[in-house]
């Protein structure tokens, strides 16, 4: 149902396609690098399943007026090469600007994570991270989607470090018990205060004047 509606809405919906088929060639990679027995390797069954389930999103996309001609839209859209030279979204981020360098900040510190947490990389994590990260080098309309794939890729990652830094603070076993509840509110709340200040700052910036001249 999410893809018959995302086809007929709009045509990022070869977003989704890509992350299930980076999903599957990471898990398979898995299995076959020696990774079967980590929890969070899919078993080859598992893996035939979402095959068969990126199949089926594949051909409900025909649910639309255009039928077939649905496959080949984001192909044609990419071929468009007036996109890049006259319209924003689709040229490359310029790291001058500072509303463009979150990108940079997200895999800088994602590679930090990695180097210093010790956990082994996900094939599935690594392979999604570079297809959606050389898409948003490509065009800037990709850096949103490239950030909700890695900002889950980092806490994975960074999960052993804050597990270590932690257990390092000497508290009493209780008083741990009663602190981890109290910090997991708080981040919580940190998230939503920060998702809430920058849907601000992006309605004000659209909002503004110079935007919309």
């Amino acid at each position: 149902p999410l893809f018959v509606l995302w086809a007929n809405v709009h045509g990022g919906y070869a977003l989704g396609l890509m992350l299930i088929g980076s999903v599957i060639m990471g898990d398979v990679l898995n299995r076959l690098t020696g990774r079967a027995a980590a929890p969070e390797v899919m078993t080859w069954r598992e893996i035939g399943r979402l095959v068969g389930v990126g199949i089926l999103c594949g051909l409900v996309l025909l649910v639309n007026p255009y039928i077939v001609g649905v496959w080949v839209l984001p192909f044609r859209t990419i071929g468009i090469k007036t996109l890049q030279g006259f319209i924003q979204e689709w040229a490359s981020p310029d790291f001058h600007n500072l509303y463009e360098q979150p990108v940079l900040w997200i895999l800088f510190v994602l590679l930090a994570a990695v180097g210093f947490s010790g956990r082994r990389w996900d094939w599935s994590d690594l392979i999604s991270v570079m297809v959606f990260g050389y898409s948003a080098f490509l065009a800037r309309r990709n850096i949103a989607p490239f950030a909700l794939v890695a900002v889950p890729v980092l806490a994975r990652q960074a999960a052993p470090i804050v597990e270590t830094v932690v257990s390092r603070i000497r508290l009493p076993v209780s008083a741990r018990q009663d602190l981890k509840p109290g910090l997991s509110s708080a981040l919580n709340w940190l998230i939503v205060i920060l998702i809430a200040l920058a849907a601000l700052l992006k309605c004000g910036m659209a909002s503004s004047p110079q935007m919309i001249d």
